[in-house]
């Protein structure tokens, strides 16, 4: 798994604004949350250039530009302008569910 500092930083603004996720992750669980996302993850240093325009979202760029560069096999995310995409050069762009499903039914990953 690869982690981009600038996704946990919206990952963590997003559980703070979002009403439903604060109920569901409280703050005194979030910094241990991101911990635990670091810990598993190989985080990637920051982009040094602009993210080329890809998708319908020019604030989705980033993750795509990250995924890139840090060859990543699949990018999974529930955004339907990311999923949608399919692939992007050897990137996978896929729906979680999807994703699942390569993990259960095969030796894909």
């Amino acid at each position: 798994m690869l982690v981009a500092r600038e996704l946990i930083d919206e990952v963590k603004e997003t559980i703070v604004v979002s009403r439903y996720l604060r109920a569901r992750i409280p703050v005194h669980q979030l910094e241990r949350l991101v911990q635990s996302l670091i810990a598993v993850g190989e985080e990637l240093p920051s982009l040094t250039t602009e993210a080329p325009r890809i998708t319908r979202d020019p604030e989705d760029d980033y993750l795509i530009a990250y995924a890139l560069a840090g060859r990543a096999d699949y990018l999974v995310s529930y955004d339907k302008d990311l999923y949608e995409l399919q692939h992007v050069e050897t990137l996978r762009v896929l729906h979680p569910a999807a994703f699942l499903n390569i993990l259960r039914n095969s030796d894909q990953v």
